[in-house]
């Protein structure tokens, strides 16, 4: 392949910053890919409005908060220690590898995003926030709002 873009949302965004810094250890074509990010969980998960208020009361997130607690995933991106964790080896990363351009990701986040903090880290590209847009148009967008793919596409 001439070029490589890996592309991930909200979770698989942390989960895809983790991979490339494991990636580093070699010289691969992870390295060298373009790295897109649809607004990823960098930051944890943090529920507003409307969403953040049920997943307070809700009797459904009583009921998934015990399964949610058991699984690996839910944990890591809860953690502050696992995130820090990954900011810190992708900081590392990028000294040691200025050129593997995976390193820096291109990222954007709905204006009214009401799932993650749209939060970037230093060095990446954050785009201007899709106006009118929440975590769910952002992440999986329905064929009347097709910016993501450009955003892809747009280098």
């Amino acid at each position: 392949y001439s070029r490589l873009v890996v592309v991930g949302h909200s979770e698989g965004g942390l989960v895809i910053r983790k991979a490339v810094v494991i990636a580093e250890k070699e010289s691969n074509p992870i390295s060298k890919a373009k790295l897109v990010l649809f607004a990823p969980a960098i930051s944890g998960v943090n529920p507003a409005g409307f969403k953040g208020m049920l997943t307070q009361l809700s009797p459904a997130s009583w009921i998934a908060l015990p399964f949610l607690g058991g699984s690996r995933a839910y944990r890591d991106m809860a953690s502050v220690e696992f995130r820090n964790d990954v900011i810190d080896d992708t900081l590392r990363a990028r000294e040691a590898h200025p050129e593997h351009t995976a390193l820096w990701a291109k990222m954007i986040f709905g204006s009214d995003e009401d799932v993650v903090e749209p939060v970037k880290w230093s060095g990446d590209n954050l785009v201007p926030e899709a106006e009118g847009q929440n975590h769910l148009s952002i992440c999986k967008p329905k064929s009347k709002y097709d910016p993501p793919i450009t955003f892809i596409t747009e280098g």
